[in-house]
This record gives structure tokens, C-alpha cells and sequence, in this order.
């Protein structure tokens, strides 16, 4: 798996673990190299905050998996920790940081299945995610599988041929306009900086994160801090019936976003979406690995 680090110039107060969404690279989280003012990464790192984006396996520059057709979000979560655990031995000194799993979209559900198998982080923050899923844009033949996970799983690799072609291929949206108003930025610059991030879709990613109680025990199961953000024009159930499915976490902070599409990075709120979210992560006072 490939990665960039970003550090600050004094001694970093967390590492941030930054998974993108389903058709993203790890570009996402640093959009046109931090030109237009929309990069996440930099904006945390101001804040004091060490981060790293990682390209989902078989997205991006990182490999694709071996045996790749059967290649489910439980092991690209694994793939996520072992990665992680890799990154603690060859750098010691951020090896006593807490790390807070940061994930947009699909790459929210790869942070909550990392955390419920392995508990890599002291803090979680899902930008436009949740375990709710997206019954409204399912086959029929996904719907049957709603409430079922094991059923799901078995069925993950048909299915991702199924909508997508397989499970590591470029995917375009069939919908150009309805993309546009949902996945653009906030103006034709920053739309461009988008785009440049599309890849290749973790087909079974894609499918689990739609499908409606895919990973609700993992999600129950999630007992650290955990941040929501949404946009006003996002995608999902409404916010407020979103932690229901997270009732062991320790403390839930949602943060709404005007303005905003699913794309947070793309719009003006960045602004607001990195200060919240560093003052969150302060309030919460994660120290070592926990959560005080």
C-alpha cells in the first residue's frame, strides 16, 4: 500500500489516517497539492496534526490484491491496520502518537471495519458516511440482501461485476449531470482538482457501503469518539438518524456543512469542517492510543 506523510514543523499532537472514498486516490485529501486551499491534509497539518493519505488497496499506486475478484472490505480494512502497524515499526518516532482513523464515504466504512476487527485508533471521523447505506440507488438483487451481511459477503464478488465490472476497474457515473450536483466542487477549478482524483472502484466497497446493514456490527461495536460531517446537499439518510447505529461510542459529534455537497474538500466549508474537527479532537483529548 502507498501513502503520502505529511508532518508538521514541531512535533505532530495526532496522525490522522486518511482513507478515501469508492473511485478516489489518496490525492482526495490534498486536492491540486493544496493550490486552490482545499487540502485537507494541509489544513490539519496548520493545525498541528500529522497526516497520512493511503491509497485503498488496488487504488491508486498501491497493488492489487492477490486473488482480487474475492477481495472484501474486511480485508482492505485488515490491509489498513497491518499497514498502519508497518508505518509504526519503520517511523518510531509516530509510533506513540494516537492515530484517528479519518474516512470519506466508502473509505468511512474500510476506518469502521479497521477499528471493530483490529481497534487501530483512539478516535474515528466519518466524512459523509455512516452504516446506513443507500437503499435508494440498489438493484433489486441488492435489496434482497438488506439486513443480511453474511449473504451479502458471499455474494459481494457477482455483485461487483454486477454494477461496476469487477472489482478493482475504472467506473463512470452513467449519470454526468446528477455526478456533477452531487460529486462536483464549488467552482471549475476545484471540480478539476476532483476529477483528478478518480481511479480505479473497490467494487466490493462500493456494493457493501450502499447495502443497508452490511456492517451494522461493526458499527455497533465502534466504542471510541467518533465525528460526523455532512453536507446539506450529501447523500444518505438525514444526520440525525445516523447514531443509532453507533450505540456504544463513547461520545458522538455530528457537524453540518452549508453549502456543501458530498465532496466536503470541494466547497468553502472546508474551512469550517478542519477547524470543527480540530477542535473536536481536542475536546475529546486523545493521549497514546486512548481516548480520555
Amino acid at each position: 500500500m502507498v501513502a503520502t506523510l505529511f508532518l508538521p514543523e514541531g512535533p505532530p499532537r495526532t496522525l490522522l489516517w486518511c482513507v478515501p472514498g469508492g473511485g478516489a486516490n489518496r490525492g482526495y485529501f490534498d486536492l491540486a497539492g493544496g493550490s486552490t486551499g482545499h487540502s485537507f491534509a494541509r489544513r490539519m497539518l496548520a493545525a498541528g496534526h500529522a497526516v497520512i493519505a493511503v491509497d485503498n488497496p488496488g487504488i491508486g499506486e498501491s497493488g492489487v490484491p492477490p486473488q482480487a475478484d474475492t477481495f472484501s472490505p474486511r480485508n482492505a480494512g485488515d490491509s489498513h491496520h497491518h499497514a498502519l502497524e508497518a508505518l509504526r515499526r519503520v517511523r518510531p518516532d509516530l509510533a506513540a502518537l494516537p492515530v484517528i482513523g479519518v474516512g470519506h464515504s466508502m473509505g468511512g466504512m474500510l476506518v469502521t471495519l479497521q477499528q471493530a476487527r483490529n481497534r487501530s485508533f483512539a478516535a474515528v471521523a466519518l466524512l459523509g458516511s455512516n452504516a446506513s447505506g443507500l437503499e435508494w440507488v440498489l438493484t433489486d438483487e441488492e435489496k434482497a440482501l438488506i439486513g443480511n451481511p453474511q449473504a451479502l459477503e458471499a455474494a459481494l464478488p457477482h455483485l461487483a461485476i454486477a454494477r461496476f465490472g469487477g472489482n478493482f476497474l475504472r467506473f463512470s457515473a452513467p449519470d454526468k449531470q446528477l455526478a456533477a450536483e452531487i460529486f462536483g466542487g464549488a467552482d471549475p477549478e476545484v471540480a478539476a482538482a476532483l476529477r483528478a482524483t478518480g481511479d480505479r472502484m473497490f467494487g466490493a466497497g462500493g456494493v457493501m457501503s450502499m447495502v443497508p446493514g452490511s456492517f451494522a456490527a461493526e458499527a455497533a461495536a465502534i466504542d471510541v469518539p467518533i465525528f460526523f460531517a455532512f453536507g446539506d446537499r450529501d447523500i444518505g439518510v438525514p444526520p440525525g438518524e445516523v447514531p443509532a447505529a453507533y450505540p456504544a461510542a463513547m461520545d458522538v459529534t455530528i457537524s453540518k456543512l452549508l453549502a456543501t455537497g458530498h465532496n466536503h474538500f470541494g466547497f468553502a466549508s472546508i474551512g469550517r469542517l478542519c477547524t470543527r474537527l480540530n477542535q473536536w479532537i481536542g475536546a475529546i483529548g486523545v493521549t497514546h492510543g486512548r481516548a480520555a
